[in-house]
């Protein structure tokens, strides 16, 4: 039995624009009879479905065009004293859409998405057969002006029941619009993704992305999406160039004194998401040829705080500083004072060391550098601000209370047996 139906219209909700709410070229579907009546087996041909235009929309009152559709009634409840038939076995060979677009537009928030030249195509689809999915489409949204055109192919896979469901051999590619001023390449792979239904638990596994010339990968534990899900997972990004990344993203980049500054960062961490903050554990930081090792702990609330605990092995400054131009000195010794920073200092909520085994800087060698921060409510204080240098020591302790309307500072500072010799020579 072959069925096939031409273009077919549903028209749209009074108070909406266009005329359609959905619409489609052709469909068509063939089912095989002998099977159906005598094995109660539905085996399906390919069901196919070309030019299908969907067109959703909020009103700005929050009313949508589709809710005439869910005002229809019900459907009845069944009897409980029914004997449940044997179930009914289905096979079909695949399905393909194709020339599919849909839109939706909130008039509330302003907000619009649309998906076009989508087309979709899966393998068989019956009990324990794995089937395989691909689909390719372009899409648009705003605000943001984010879009693109992305494809996808898989394997799905689902026990009876769908008790477990997985997906193997996930790709996603194409390119993107909007996140800078040119597009750039996407892709994203997972080898296995396992989700346990009774057990609301998923393993995602081993995964890798590519954006805007980055190469990250993740092995993310199994957790559960019951309630809010709080993932764990080893993240690590492969070496990279800051200066091309920042062109990536339309900034400037600094010009160095050493010129292959900033040309070699990589980074790696365990993550894990909890309830109030995303938390980086085991992180390291390499640029160039520093180390960076340490904790770090960033709020997903309002009034979180961001807590870190950060060591660098050694770093030469000098490298990183804009290179010597004498016009630039004049201007500086001709700089008026120095602006705190007061809006920056009501807001931030923040706890943490950062410490500095060597550093190189202007010829100086320095050891043991310290730095505390300790900030909340508009009051910032630098404790404990220490450094080692030239058989010598220097101490500090400033404090910044920009909590009232006029900001007010004090230091005590300290610096104790240097050898003013070593630092002369």
């Amino acid at each position: 039995l072959a069925v096939e139906i031409g273009r077919t219209e549903l028209g749209n909700a009074e108070g909406f624009s266009g005329d359609q709410f959905l619409s489609f070229e052709k469909a068509s579907l063939s089912v095989r009879l002998m099977p159906l009546i005598f094995q109660q087996q539905v085996k399906v041909g390919t069901a196919s479905l070309d030019g299908l235009a969907v067109n959703l929309q909020v009103a700005s009152n929050g009313t949508t065009n589709w809710d005439d559709l869910a005002e229809g009634g019900g459907t009845a409840a069944p009897d409980a004293d029914e004997e449940p038939g044997a179930a009914t076995e289905f096979d079909v060979a695949n399905i393909s859409v194709s020339n599919a677009n849909a839109s939706y537009a909130d008039a509330q928030s302003g907000s619009s998405y649309a998906i076009s030249n989508l087309s979709f195509q899966t393998g068989r689809i019956a009990a324990g057969v794995p089937i395989d999915l691909t689909a390719e489409f372009d899409f648009d949204s705003s605000p943001g002006e984010l879009g693109g055109h992305l494809a996808m192919r898989g394997t799905a896979s689902m026990s009876d029941g769908a008790a477990q469901v997985s997906l193997s051999g996930l790709n996603i590619s194409g390119n993107l619009r909007g996140l800078v001023s040119e597009p750039t390449e996407f892709n994203f792979d997972s080898r296995e993704i396992n989700v346990d239904t009774e057990a609301q638990s998923v393993n995602a596994g081993e995964m890798d992305l590519m954006v805007l010339g980055l190469s990250m990968s993740a092995d993310v534990a199994p957790f559960s999406y019951a309630g809010t899900p709080q993932p764990t997972a080893s993240l690590t990004v492969s070496p990279f160039s800051l200066k091309e990344l920042m062109e990536v993203l339309d900034i400037a980049p600094p010009v160095t004194a050493d010129p292959d500054a900033l040309q070699r960062v990589s980074f790696s961490a365990n993550a894990a998401v909890g309830e109030t903050a995303l938390a980086l554990t085991a992180m390291t930081l390499e640029l160039d040829q520093s180390t960076m090792t340490g904790s770090l702990s960033v709020p997903l609330t309002e009034s979180g705080a961001l807590q870190f605990n950060l060591g660098v092995d050694a770093i030469a400054l000098d490298g990183y500083m804009a290179p010597a131009d004498d016009s630039v000195v004049a201007a500086d010794e001709e700089a008026g004072d120095i602006e705190i920073p007061v809006d920056l200092i009501r807001t931030l909520n923040a706890n943490g060391s950062f410490k500095i085994d060597r550093a190189f800087l202007s010829g100086m060698e320095f050891e043991n550098l310290e730095l505390g921060v300790n900030s909340s409510g508009g009051r910032l204080r630098l404790h404990p601000l220490a450094a080692d240098f030239y058989d010598g020591s220097y101490s500090g302790d400033v404090r910044i209370d920009a909590s009232g309307d006029v900001p007010s500072v004090s230091a005590n500072e300290n610096i104790s047996g240097v050898n003013l010799a070593s630092l002369a020579a």
